[in-house]
């Protein structure tokens, strides 16, 4: 009995390191998973900064040539300011109004009409206004402040450069200091601007930092987000300081996707071992104690040990085996039979054997370049004509004249795995057609260093989201019961093509067929 225990013991202390390994394994898949998804909440935000930052310079330039106006002109009429503020105003959306601020009191705004109390107005008076208005004094250069609640509704940015006048003859703002000018862009329309692309998956806050302080204003969104560890990145802006936050809207990952399937399977092999390795010391002692019996086991396992490398070995042999058969049988049928055969039955014939030598090569080559990758592939020079015309000759009779071979050149390759390359690509391309005349063209083109390859259909096409996941082991844009496939023959195709040095890549639309290209070395 106590032997016993020692054995569970040993068989729980399995099942603990089992679950320990489990635990470290969902831990690693978890981190991937995670830095997967904050690669993937940092290209959305890139791309949400590109917007902000693109609408917003789009307008802050206005600013900047209004500035540069005014400067060149210190005494413009009215009349001259309404007409340069109209056109800069039909510049750019959003633009609420155009102002100038000579000696920091508003002394003039376009459009006049809702606006005209604020004629007159000492911005240094005012209290919301004042901090604003002295940093861009005081840095001489443009500043655009937080949004502002407007008398006539709604919000708007307020974007200030000061103005110095540039003499006659002299240098751009040399001169003294002769007030600002600002243009107030609306919020509504810059946000909607701005995040009219915004994925859903994302939750975007931006936010602005206020002037003379360390204080964040969020315009777009609210402050819980920095609770929730979001992504930051800063906005390049010729005024201000703005960052745009982002996090997934379902929040960031605690667990992998594949955190149930280890659990699972690490649950099963913990316990499995656990209770394998109880049974295997459990059966040492048995041994110890019945010699006999344990003898007989030992001589049964054997035994099973034996039958199951037997089997292993005949199973590769096997693999070959069929090939063979059908090889040596269709020979004998030609010797034998072959005064009582058609021309038609030798074509047969001919082609049987001819498709199992071919079986033969290109499940050596497979073989041995799943075993060793590149470093396992033959190269030769080699007529891709010809290799076109083998995987042809290969097709069902009624299929021969819808593939059309233009003239192909020599490449340097592996000519079992290339040739499988074009049967597979020619072989979608009769099979993902639903056209009443289907047709597959293969054709080259002469690059500098290399050959390109297209071979194109007016097949079902594909999509974006098809095309992106094309080459993916399994993936398959169609439905099973419509065509049939496993979904690793383009995974593989675009394996043997980088094993060459190659690329492949497609082009298509749905109902406008697939184009495939793929590059090889010249011979």
């Amino acid at each position: 009995m106590k032997i016993f225990r020692l054995n569970v013991f040993a068989g729980v202390a399995v099942v603990l390191l089992g679950f320990a390994a489990t635990i470290a394994l969902e831990r690693i898949a978890f981190g991937r998973h995670h830095v997967t998804v904050q690669a993937t909440v940092a290209q959305q935000l890139n791309t949400v900064r590109a917007a902000v930052e693109r609408s917003l310079n789009e307008r802050i330039y206005l600013t900047l040539g209004l500035r540069a106006h005014v400067s060149a002109n210190p005494d413009l009429t009215p009349q001259q300011f309404a007409t340069f503020a109209a056109a800069l105003m039909n510049e750019g959306d959003g633009i609420r109004s155009v102002t100038l601020i000579k000696d920091n009191v508003i002394s003039d705004v376009y459009p006049r009409e809702n606006n005209e109390a604020a004629i007159g107005v000492k911005l240094l008076d005012n209290d919301e206004q004042r901090e604003g208005v002295l940093r861009a004094i005081k840095s001489r250069q443009p500043w655009l402040s937080a949004p502002i609640d407007l008398v006539q509704g709604g919000q708007a940015f307020i974007n200030r450069a000061p103005v110095y006048v540039t003499p006659p003859g002299g240098k751009t703002g040399s001169g003294g200091y002769w007030g600002l000018v600002s243009i107030l862009i609306s919020k509504e329309v810059l946000l909607n601007d701005i995040v009219r692309e915004l994925p859903d998956e994302l939750t975007l806050a931006i936010r602005a930092q206020t002037a003379g302080s360390a204080e964040h204003v969020y315009f777009y969104g609210d402050s819980s987000i920095v609770a929730a560890q979001p992504i930051t990145l800063d906005v390049s802006l010729a005024t201000g300081d703005w960052e745009v936050m982002g996090t997934p809207t379902a929040n960031w990952p605690t667990r992998a996707p594949s955190s149930w399937m280890l659990w699972s399977l690490g649950s099963l092999l913990s316990i499995g071992m656990g209770v394998l390795t109880t049974m295997l010391l459990q059966s040492n002692s048995n041994y110890r104690e019945a010699r006999a019996t344990a003898e007989s086991a030992l001589v049964q396992l054997s035994r099973k040990n034996e039958d199951l490398e037997a089997f292993l070995s005949t199973a590769s042999h096997d693999l070959r085996s069929p090939l063979r058969h059908i090889r040596a049988y269709s020979d004998i049928i030609m010797e034998d039979a072959g005064d009582r055969l058609t021309d038609e039955d030798h074509h047969r014939l001919s082609r049987i054997s001819a498709s199992a030598d071919r079986m033969m090569n290109l499940l050596d080559s497979i073989l041995r370049f799943a075993r060793t990758g590149a470093s396992g592939i033959e190269p030769e020079v080699f007529s891709l004509s010809e290799a076109a015309e083998i995987v042809v000759h290969q097709l069902p009779e009624e299929k021969l004249g819808l593939v059309k071979v233009g003239d192909l050149p020599e490449v340097f390759g592996d000519k079992n795995l290339l040739t499988q390359v074009l049967q597979n690509l020619i072989e979608n391309g009769l099979k993902y057609n639903r056209n009443e005349t289907i047709q597959v063209c293969v054709e080259s083109h002469s690059l500098p260093a290399e050959t390109q390859i297209s071979v194109s259909d007016n097949g079902i096409g594909m999509n974006s989201a098809q095309l992106a996941n094309v080459f993916k082991p399994g993936v398959r844009g169609v439905s099973e019961s419509d065509f049939a496939g496993s979904g690793f023959g383009l995974a593989i195709s675009e394996r043997i093509v980088k094993a060459h040095g190659g690329k492949i890549w497609a082009d298509s639309a749905p109902g406008k067929g697939s184009t495939f290209h793929l590059t090889l070395p010249r011979a």
